[in-house]
Formats: structure tokens, sequence, C-alpha cells
């Protein structure tokens, strides 16, 4: 996370949208942020929309880095298993801090899904996860209640 993102937070948000998604992670699985300062970041962020009448800020789980194409082995499987462990603290998180709802959306960088470069989503992948994500907000706007569960016979 980027210390950009504080900075864009201080101007007020004009149109409030009910909810805010961000993708967090990549990047700091790469520069080997430490994780203390990784999670106050995303927490300063997260409180800070929600502190602007933010209803919920959405955080996508981490991409599996350790299928990314372009990295090479060993860089791969050790940017995997930090990416790993970047998203479980971003579950932690997630359960500790109320403003805060952990999209498990598993998205797979099937080749078709990843840009030619190897490492970022092309455009039907962004396509994939979105689609997934918007799926996931929907069940957090509009849960399901068990009485309204239609069962087949």
């Amino acid at each position: 996370m980027r210390y950009d993102s504080l900075t864009l937070l201080g101007r007020p948000i004009v149109d409030k949208p009910n909810i805010v998604l961000l993708s967090v992670g990549v990047n700091d699985t790469t520069a080997l942020t430490p994780r203390q300062r990784w999670r106050e970041r995303l927490v300063a962020v997260a409180d800070a929309f929600h502190a602007a009448g933010i209803g919920i800020v959405a955080v996508s789980r981490l991409p599996p880095m350790h299928l990314f194409s372009a990295l090479p082995q060993p860089l791969r499987a050790f940017l995997g298993m930090r990416a790993r462990i970047l998203d479980q603290d971003l579950q932690r998180l997630a359960v500790r801090h109320r403003c805060l709802e952990y999209l498990d959306y598993r998205f797979e960088p099937r080749p078709e899904y990843l840009a030619e470069d190897g490492y970022h989503p092309s455009a039907a992948g962004c396509a994939v996860w979105g689609q997934g994500l918007a799926a996931g907000i929907r069940e957090r706007l509009n849960p399901v209640s068990p009485d309204r569960v239609v069962r087949a016979n």
C-alpha cells in the first residue's frame, strides 16, 4: 500500500458510495513491506473511508502469486508464500475491524486471464475477477436470510 492512498483520502469525498473496494497487497508483497506497517496502513485507509461515511470497505484476497508465470522460481514460491501470509493478516484484520469486509474470491490466473507480461491481469482476467468480487459485494449488501432460502424437493 502506498502512502498516496492516505494523501488522497485527505481530500473530501463528494459522492459517497455505499461501498469501497480495495485491492491491496501485491506491491507490498514484492516490496517486502514489513507486515506491521502494512497492517497499520491498511487500517488507516479503512478507518479514513469509514470516517468519511463509507459504510463498507471491502478488501479482495491477495492473488496466488505462486502461480504468476512471469516470476522465476524460487522467487515465485517465495512471493507466493509472502502473499499468503499477508492474506492471512488481511483476514484477521477484517475479523477485528468492523469497517473491513474480506472478499474471499479465488482468482486463478489461467493463461487467458494474464496479460502478455504474465504478471498483470488481462481484460478477460479483470472481467472475471470483477464479476466474482461483484457477486461477493452483492451478497454482503443483500444477504439472504435462512427463512428466504428455497429448497428444491
